[in-house]
């Protein structure tokens, strides 16, 4: 279902009932100046600035896992043959290289996606959706073979709780699986404390100071 259309926000009622007036004034009931009200009223109704639409949240997608792009993103090809880039929700992986932006990749990205390829690929899955990222990609839950693709990659030592919005942890459990992880010293928590993705995007990729590149 569409959302619904967003209200005028309170300054812009008062300015439409400012408009209105000018429609009933007793010195606008000539024929001239209900034109003059009328051209008014059209040109301060215009100029309102309106609220943006807010964008729909995205449907649930079932389909085959086609491509594994980093440790928490995949790539869907669902029923209706559509590829659909997925961003898995609860979940930040290490971040991949991304060289022709000259940007480093973070130790143990390629751990976190071979695991996703490991879990996921080729396999059916199913997405339950939550919202659009600001690259535009569905925000999901993704399960294959009755298991959470996020909580795997939590588990596993390979993806932080996506602590860098708190509203990005639909699931209070990724916080455990990931203190877990930490405890048995798995994965990314096997070497020295490793930087959030969240903090490397700012560190490394923005100001260049890229201690601890690797892959």
């Amino acid at each position: 279902m569409g959302g619904m259309s967003p209200l005028p926000s309170t300054d812009a009622v008062a300015t439409i009932e400012a408009a209105l007036s000018l429609l009933t004034m007793n010195t606008s009931r000539t024929t001239a100046g209900m034109t003059l009200a009328c051209s008014l009223f059209f040109a301060l109704i215009s100029a309102i600035p309106m609220p943006a639409a807010t964008k729909e949240i995205p449907p649930s997608v079932s389909g085959r896992v086609v491509y594994i792009d980093d440790g928490d993103t995949l790539v869907i090809l669902s029923q209706d043959r559509k590829q659909i880039r997925i961003r898995l929700t609860d979940a930040d992986a290490p971040e991949t290289p991304k060289d022709n932006q000259g940007k480093p990749g973070q130790p143990f990205s390629r751990a976190s996606a071979n695991n996703l390829a490991r879990l996921a690929k080729g396999k059916n899955a199913a997405a339950h959706c939550y919202e659009y990222d600001a690259f535009d990609r569905p925000v999901c839950r993704v399960i294959v073979d009755g298991r959470d693709l996020s909580m795997e990659q939590i588990k596993a030592g390979l993806a932080w709780a996506n602590a860098a919005n708190r509203r990005y942890v639909r699931d209070p459990q990724a916080y455990e699986h990931e203190k877990a992880a930490r405890g048995k010293g798995i994965g990314l928590w096997s070497g020295n404390r490793p930087i959030e993705p969240w903090l490397w995007r700012r560190t490394c990729w923005k100001d260049k100071q890229c201690s601890g590149a690797g892959s």
